[in-house]
C-alpha cells in the first residue's frame, strides 16, 4: 500500500490533528463534524493529506483550528490553548489516529469521515491505544470496513439530526446497542419489539423504516 506523504512528516501530523481535535471539542467546544465540514471547505484538508510540511509540521494544532475557522470567515475569539494536551482526551486520540489511518491508506479525510461515524470511531479508540502499528493497521481497516453500507437506521438518525448519544438517551437504548446495530455486529432485525418501537417512536418513523431488508 503507498502511503499518502513521507513518514518523516506522520507523527508531526498525528499531534497536530490530535491536538486540532481536542481544541475544537473542548477548547472551543465545537462540534468535530462541524469542524470537519469547514477543514474541507478551506482547502486544507486537502493540504493536510499530501503532507504538505507548512500545515502538518509547520502549525501546532491550535494554529490549524485558528486558521481554517478564519478562513471559513468565523471571527472569533479564540479561547487560549491548553499547552501540555498529554493526549489524555478522546478527542485528541480521535485526531491522532485519523492522521495515521488516513496516512497509512492514503485515503482522503472526507472518504473516512463519510464511512466512519466519529462518535463510534471514538469508542473503539482505548483498544486500539494497547496495540502495535500492525495491529492498529488491521482494526482501523476492519473499522472502516464495518462502516462502508450505511443501515437503514443510521440513515433514519442522521435524517433526525441526532448523534448516537442524543438518540440514546432520547429513547432509553443503550448507546453500545445502537453503535452495535449500525454497524451490523448485532442484527436490528432480531432486536425486542418494544426496542424497535421505541426507537422509531424516537425518530419519528415505524419500525419497518429501520430494519433491514
Amino acid at each position: 500500500m503507498t502511503n499518502a506523504y513521507d513518514r518523516d512528516y506522520l507523527e508531526d501530523a498525528m499531534m497536530c490533528l490530535g491536538e486540532a481535535l481536542d481544541y475544537v471539542g473542548n477548547a472551543c467546544q465545537m462540534d468535530i463534524n462541524s469542524f470537519f465540514d469547514m477543514f474541507f471547505a478551506t482547502g486544507y484538508a486537502a493540504r493536510f493529506e499530501e503532507g504538505e510540511p507548512a500545515v502538518v509540521s509547520g502549525l501546532s494544532g491550535t494554529e490549524l483550528v485558528c486558521k481554517v475557522l478564519r478562513d471559513a470567515g468565523l471571527e472569533l475569539m479564540f479561547p487560549n490553548a491548553v499547552v501540555d494536551y498529554g493526549g489524555v482526551s478522546n478527542e485528541y486520540w480521535c485526531g491522532w489516529f485519523l492522521a495515521y489511518f488516513q496516512w497509512y491508506s492514503n485515503r482522503p479525510f472526507k472518504n473516512i469521515i463519510k464511512n466512519i461515524p466519529l462518535d463510534a470511531f471514538m469508542q473503539e479508540l482505548p483498544g486500539m491505544l494497547e496495540m502495535d502499528e500492525a495491529g492498529r493497521q488491521e482494526k482501523l481497516d476492519e473499522i472502516m470496513n464495518g462502516f462502508k453500507e450505511s443501515v437503514r437506521i443510521q440513515e433514519m438518525r442522521k435524517e433526525c439530526g441526532y448523534s448516537q448519544k442524543e438518540l440514546a438517551v432520547k429513547s432509553g437504548v443503550n448507546i453500545r446497542t445502537l453503535q452495535q446495530y449500525e454497524i451490523k455486529s448485532k442484527d436490528i432485525n432480531k432486536a425486542a419489539a418494544v426496542t424497535l418501537d421505541v426507537l422509531a417512536r424516537t425518530m419519528g418513523c415505524t419500525p419497518a423504516d429501520i430494519m433491514e431488508y
